[in-house]
């Protein structure tokens, strides 16, 4: 958190890795909020999908509000398709490996989550 009484020019962060800064490493960013000015950003609209439970074993369910099919795609780290198709509200994580994925539902939202 940075809080300042005039906006600054400019803010850097800098990542480091510790223990291995030989391997490559993903930061990801959740929430990034810009308080100063009009930069074109709209208000955060509230996801219209909730994805549950997170970290998750065999299938993971989808709140959508609704009772119709759904596009999704599942892309591994790389941003590699590893999994896609229709769903209403669950979808199977069986044949994925353990890892981190990122879940995009019709274009429009894109949930991160963790397959045990």
């Amino acid at each position: 958190t940075y809080r300042a009484s005039a906006p600054p020019d400019s803010i850097v962060v800098v990542f480091k890795a510790a223990a291995t800064p030989h391997l490559p490493a993903t930061f990801w960013v959740d929430e990034l909020t810009f308080e100063y000015g009009t930069i074109g950003f709209g208000e955060k609209e509230k996801p219209r999908f909730s994805i549950y439970p997170n970290p998750v074993r065999d299938v993971l369910h989808l709140k959508t509000g609704n009772t119709q099919n759904v596009n999704y795609k599942i892309y591994d780290l790389t941003g590699s398709v590893v999994q896609d198709g229709k769903c209403i509200n669950e979808i199977s994580t069986q044949s994925l490996k353990q890892g981190v994925y990122l879940l995009s539902i019709e274009k429009e939202e894109r949930l991160r989550f963790i397959k045990n």
